[in-house]
């Protein structure tokens, strides 16, 4: 309730700040209207906010005082996401050691989804993360305050005299835009993400992403919350333990996490706005079953047949799902939501800086070698799933294509419909139907829709060497 009152009085505010704007713009607009037809020049101000909009407790001098109240509103946003973010710290460190059940997991992953997807707010706080628009929509504009200059011009002085020539005319005021300082316009964009709380609510997601990484990783000995020891059966995961005689081969257990991790399950991608974070969860998905399914062989591999991933490999696919189709279809679909590129660009940037950046000269000042950071924990997992990964599409043939390859089966593509356009036209023409010639030409490859390529994969690993080198070791 207290959330929902502070969005309806930020929304009043910021309709009253429109309010004003457009105030002060209609009567700047009459000012020089009366200027041009003779009156008075009542006004050098006016056109003062021309195409400008001005972040929340910027200027204290200028700022009605309806939006200085709104300062306490962001410092309660930031505290807010703060202490959410050191609960996501708290449920890593947590996952990062002991095992968590499959509900847990796949609650952790419906928050993620509802953080990401957000409420229906367009934009601004509980906006959730929608994709960044660099053009239009989430950039400040490029133009500053317009200063008020007196202009008078023979020309329009003589064409004014021939309409009104018993007026005499007076100087009149332009609006003149002037282009920001790059670094001003950069401070100003960083400034507006920060305000509409995204960068910290990408933190808290990717915190978010990392525990369910932890959650899923079958390499580690974790430690049983119930005995307070560690798991039975030593490195692995008991959501899908090591095939055993007493475990069960249906992986009935994984259903919770299946109906949310399943590539195939349309109703479960229609509920992601963001699907690109949705096909990150899908590699640790994956390298969770890459154990109990014999690999399958991509079209595009070498063509030969690989070898069991693990000489304890057993197909699992007597239950409701099928591991090994599930886990080829994760890998690929990792590919084609473009989840590579999100954890170059974004997950890995959030996750903060190595101890070693950060405090470095402290550690080596106070004699404290053993110092670190989150980071340092964040980047061992990430490091660690992605070259599984690598390991896992080496393996099994499932490397995806290069960007060139792509381009060139997309352009091919292209060729065979426009050819099939032309033969139909064809035909059309000699059964006496009417044809509307179309000289555009085969349709252009637009290369946004392309998915993550090999250089994509390999870009991923050099980001992660490059955040931290000592994570190298993993590749």
């Amino acid at each position: 309730a207290e959330e929902e009152e502070r969005r309806r009085r930020r929304s009043a505010a910021a309709a009253n700040a429109n309010a004003n704007a457009n105030a002060n713009a209609n009567a700047a607009w009459n000012n020089a209207n009366s200027n041009v037809a003779g009156g008075p020049s009542s006004s050098t101000g006016g056109f003062g906010g021309f195409g400008t909009s001005h972040p929340v407790g910027t200027d204290s001098t200028t700022t009605p005082s309806v939006e200085k109240n709104l300062d306490m509103e962001y410092a309660l946003l930031s505290f807010a996401g703060m202490q959410r973010h050191i609960a996501a710290e708290c449920l890593f460190y947590l996952a990062y050691h002991a095992q968590l059940t499959a509900e847990e997991v796949a609650s952790t992953i419906d928050l993620i989804r509802d953080l990401t997807n957000g409420s229906d707010v367009a934009g601004g706080v509980g906006g959730g993360l929608p994709r960044l628009d660099p053009l239009v929509e989430d950039v400040p504009p490029v133009y500053g305050e317009v200063p008020m200059m007196t202009a008078t011009t023979a020309s329009v002085q003589g064409f004014m005299s021939q309409q009104h020539p018993q007026q005499p005319w007076q100087t009149w005021n332009v609006p003149v835009p002037k282009l920001k300082d790059p670094k001003e316009w950069e401070e100003e964009w960083i400034a507006n993400l920060w305000g509409k709380g995204q960068p910290s609510l990408l933190q808290c997601v990717s915190t978010l992403i990392m525990t369910v990484m932890c959650a899923l990783d079958a390499r580690q000995v974790l430690m049983d919350r119930e005995t307070h020891g560690p798991n039975s059966f030593g490195a692995g995961n008991a959501l899908l333990p090591p095939h055993s005689d007493t475990s069960d081969p249906s992986m009935n257990g994984l259903q919770p996490i299946h109906t949310r991790l399943d590539p195939e399950n349309k109703d479960t991608e229609r509920q992601w706005k963001r699907c690109d974070i949705w096909g990150v969860l899908f590699l640790p998905y994956a390298l969770l079953l890459r154990n109990s399914v014999v690999p399958l062989t991509s079209p595009r591999g070498s063509g030969s047949v690989p070898s069991p991933l693990s000489p304890d490999a057993n197909p699992r696919t007597r239950g409701t799902m099928d591991a090994a189709k599930t886990f080829t279809d994760c890998l690929t679909a990792a590919s084609q939501y473009k989840s590579l590129t999100f954890a170059r660009l974004s997950l890995l940037p959030s996750l903060g800086l190595p101890s070693t950046r950060s405090h470095h000269k402290d550690v080596v000042s106070m004699g404290r070698g053993d110092d670190v950071s989150i980071f340092d924990f964040y980047i061992s997992v990430l490091a660690e799933c992605t070259a599984q990964f690598m390991d896992v599409l080496c393996a099994s043939g499932n490397l995806p294509i290069t960007q060139q390859m792509w381009f060139d089966e997309e352009n091919n593509t292209a060729q065979v419909e426009w050819k099939r356009v032309e033969e139909k036209n064809y035909y059309d023409v000699l059964w006496g139907k009417t044809v509307v010639e179309d000289a555009s030409g085969p349709r252009e490859v637009d290369i946004l829709d392309r998915p993550d390529c090999l250089e994509d994969v390999f870009a991923l690993v050099s980001s992660v060497c490059s955040a931290s080198p000592e994570s190298s070791k993993a590749f």
